[in-house]
């Protein structure tokens, strides 16, 4: 009996696995940015391990896709194409973003930006959604869940001509105060800081803050979703009569939502049941160094290593702050290992080694690291995390100013604006972070709270893909006000009755009053 039970334990298990190896997931990504693939084939990599069949829609050829190429054996790939050219997204914003980041203080420049960010998202959306023979694959494959990146928007209007596939989202970032109103969770503007608004995330508002706070969240809810709504709008209706909403509502009506935020650097507050915090997504083992990086950090001596990295996507310093950059490195006693930002600075000090590319996950690793100077990507914010380095921020696009100001609430770190950079400005906060030992300390403790986990981000996000995929979807945990409009959301006709309530209860006292001392 003991063996007839092993069997059908053994037979169990193999039909289980076939059931899994008959899952196919289609992850829609087809965006530029790197990091948010890589996002992703974390999860996608854990789920493929598993027996799951991914297929990625990508802007292009997956072999001319850097981050792709390695996964061609284990992933499959569509690409748009029309083609959603990768450098169209980067050049038509790459100055405006420059202009914003150098001039901070310039609405106009700012609106601007946001009106090529959405022309470029028009565009890909159209790419995406008018390739006929694309979506005639995408709707023969029979997928049994589709994942989307949720930072954007337009690739819900795919998931809603599949209605009854399960789909879920991934964030390459933590839920701001707007994507926190499309997916209808708590907006709380006395606790949480709105997107990009510059101060201290941990502390307890002011009331300027709070009264800022307030009018910044709710406005630029307002202003994106007349700016958005209309846009996608325009999508839909030229794409399918049978898509019935705004992609924004499709946020709401997921099954589940990855976020790549976790409460070691995060605004404690509250979330929705579907919402899964899977920070760290990108975070990989480092490997052994090339021997030139192993021989710059062998002659670093105690002073050690600092790490400077600006990014890829958009280079936002200026000639005169890439030399100030310079002239700041130079005057301190660590080696210097600098990514080549654009433009170079023309004169570098003899402690500085100017790279067209870094290890930069290798590098931050080592034991003789002192400290990142970077951009504030969130993937660079949880490999500094990870390893207990200490950072200087210095936010250039998109969501690195909210960033930037939730590590350094952290205590881990300082940040510094562009518009306030110079040789000086940059030297000092550099300093105060290398020369005070509590930004380390403190570091090193969010990583040992950071790591104190029984799985990894790839691996929890994974266990969620697989809950969605085994319960056909996840209604269950999906919140009610999801079902609500805005009047009774926000309680208005419970505030418009207590108000017509109050009115006609003192209209009686009056006129009781009145008739008692006549």
């Amino acid at each position: 009996s003991s063996i007839l039970l092993c069997l059908s334990l053994i037979a169990m298990w193999v039909m289980s696995a076939s059931g899994h190896q008959t899952a196919n997931i289609l992850m829609v990504f087809e965006q530029p940015g790197t990091s948010h693939f890589k996002s992703a084939a974390a999860v996608a990599r854990v789920l493929s391990s598993r027996g799951y069949n991914i297929t990625f829609i990508l802007p292009e050829p997956y072999h001319t896709y850097p981050a792709a190429s390695q996964y061609r054996d284990i992933f499959s790939f569509l690409h748009i194409r029309k083609g959603c050219s990768r450098k169209s997204l980067i050049v038509d914003t790459e100055q405006l973003a420059q202009d914003v980041t150098i001039e901070s203080d310039s609405t106009s420049l700012l609106f601007q930006l946001i009106k090529a960010v959405a022309d470029d998202f028009l565009k890909s959306s159209e790419d995406l959604l008018c390739d006929v023979e694309l979506n005639d694959e995408i709707m023969s494959s029979r997928f049994d869940l589709i994942m989307t990146d949720a930072n954007f928007l337009w690739q819900q209007v795919l998931v809603q001509k599949m209605p009854d596939i399960p789909h879920g989202l991934i964030s390459t970032t933590a839920a701001s105060s707007l994507t926190n109103s499309w997916i209808r969770a708590p907006n709380l503007p006395s606790i949480l800081p709105g997107f990009m608004i510059r101060t201290h995330h941990r502390k307890p508002l002011s009331f300027f803050w709070r009264t800022y706070n307030t009018v910044f969240i709710y406005g630029a809810v307002i202003f994106f979703s007349a700016v958005l709504d209309p846009l996608m709008g325009v999508v839909t209706s030229s794409y399918s009569s049978s898509v019935s909403h705004y992609p924004t509502i499709t946020f709401g009506l997921s099954d589940i939502w990855l976020t790549n935020a976790d409460f070691t650097t995060d605004t404690p507050r509250p979330f929705l049941p579907n919402m899964v915090l899977v920070g760290g997504l990108n975070i990989e083992e480092p490997e052994p160094l090339s021997e030139e990086y192993q021989v710059i950090f062998d002659n670093a001596g105690a002073e050690g290593v600092l790490v400077v990295s600006m990014g890829t996507v958009v280079d936002g310093v200026s000639q005169e702050q890439a030399d100030a950059m310079s002239a700041s490195f130079a005057r301190l006693p660590q080696i210097i290992i600098w990514k080549e930002p654009n433009p170079p600075p023309r004169v570098i000090g003899n402690n500085t080694y100017l790279k067209k590319w870094i290890p930069q996950k290798d590098l931050v690793a080592h034991p003789k690291t002192r400290a990142l100077v970077y951009h504030c990507g969130n993937n660079g914010a949880f490999e500094a995390l990870y390893h207990g380095v200490p950072i200087i921020g210095i936010p250039i696009f998109a969501d690195q100013t909210d960033v930037a100001y939730r590590m350094m609430s952290t205590g881990m770190g300082l940040v510094i604006e562009l518009s306030t950079l110079t040789n000086e400005t940059l030297y000092q906060v550099t300093a105060e972070v290398l020369n005070n030992p509590k930004y380390r300390e403190r570091a090193q403790y969010l990583s040992a709270v950071y790591r104190d986990n029984t799985v990894t981000a790839p691996e929890r996000g994974a266990f969620w893909v697989e809950y969605i995929l085994r319960h056909r979807g996840n209604r269950l945990m999906r919140a009610k006000v999801t079902e609500m409009g805005i009047i009774q959301e926000y309680l208005l006709d419970v505030w418009l009755f207590s108000v017509v309530l109050i009115y006609i209860i003192m209209k009686c006292l009056q006129w009781l009053f009145g008739a008692c001392f006549r």
